[in-house]
Formats: C-alpha cells, sequence, structure tokens
C-alpha cells in the first residue's frame, strides 16, 4: 500500500471551460481587430479573464495529500491547513442522484478544524479509499469514524481503483 497519496482535479475537469474560454476570447480578438466596438471587446476580455481565475484557479488549487498519518490540503481558494489521522472525527459518504447527470459520489472528512470534500472522479480518490480502509482495518482510524454505509461504499471505490 502506498503511504503517499494526492487526490486532485484532473486536467480533463477544465476541458470544456477552457474550449468556452477559447472560443469567446477569439471572437473578442477578432471583434476588437476589425471593428470599432474595441470598449466592449476590452470590456469582455477582463470579464473572460475574470471567469478564467473563478474557474480555473480553485480547480488547480485545489489538494489532498496523505502521507503516513498526516494529511495536507489545500482549498480551493489555497488556503493550506494540515491534520493527522487521529484528528478525524467523522467521514461522511454520500451520493446524489440527478436524472441528467446520474449518480454522484462524495466523500466528506470532517476534523475539528473544518472539512475536506471529495469527488468520486478525482484522480487518486480510489487510492484514498483504499488508504482510509487500510488505516481503519488496522485500528489508526478509530472505528466510530466510519460506517458501515460509508465502509461499503469506500470499499467500491478501492475496489475501482484497482
Amino acid at each position: 500500500m502506498n503511504d503517499k497519496i494526492t487526490v486532485r482535479y484532473g486536467a480533463g475537469d477544465l476541458a470544456v471551460p477552457l474550449l468556452i474560454l477559447a472560443f469567446f476570447a477569439a471572437l473578442n480578438v477578432f471583434t476588437l481587430i476589425f471593428t470599432n466596438m474595441k470598449a466592449l471587446s476590452i470590456l469582455v476580455l477582463v470579464l473572460l479573464a475574470a471567469y478564467a481565475a473563478a474557474v480555473i484557479c480553485p480547480t488547480v488549487l485545489f489538494f489532498l495529500r496523505a502521507e503516513g498519518d498526516r494529511f495536507y490540503s489545500s482549498s480551493r481558494t489555497g488556503r493550506k491547513y494540515d491534520f493527522r489521522l487521529s484528528d478525524i472525527k467523522s467521514i461522511t459518504c454520500t451520493e446524489r442522484r440527478n436524472y441528467k447527470y446520474g449518480v454522484k459520489y462524495f466523500v466528506e472528512i470532517r476534523t475539528a478544524d473544518g472539512s475536506v470534500i471529495l469527488h468520486h472522479s478525482m484522480k487518486g480518490f480510489g487510492e484514498l479509499a483504499a488508504f482510509l480502509l487500510e488505516k481503519h482495518s488496522s485500528g489508526e482510524l478509530s472505528s466510530s469514524v466510519l460506517s458501515k454505509k460509508c465502509r461499503e461504499y469506500l470499499e467500491q471505490y478501492a475496489s475501482q481503483s484497482k
């Protein structure tokens, strides 16, 4: 078992926002060069830059890294914090069903200082599930932290990553 695991958003999660951004940026550059609406084009380019910062930066900044019994995290706003395995108060697994997008699975790790929410499509998610199960079965993670249902979800995620 790997004792150094990082969970983060994949590069594919940015594909659609980047395509939208590239399309509108190209359209505005065309408008800036070939029309008299220069002020409007510059305003839209500034708004596109704000959109890029609002969508891309949080996706790139977020991560959760597990090393031994310590976790290091950076929130979507870039705030960094760390906690120990013993600091975890609860791990909650939830699924949200949506008729249009299907089932989405989330794992929330809560400590006294805050919480980290992870999505099942993130890179390293299955490895973290296997890591948490191993720590739970070895007794390093308190038995009261995981419910039976959450343990079943984590086993499902861990088996999918193999």
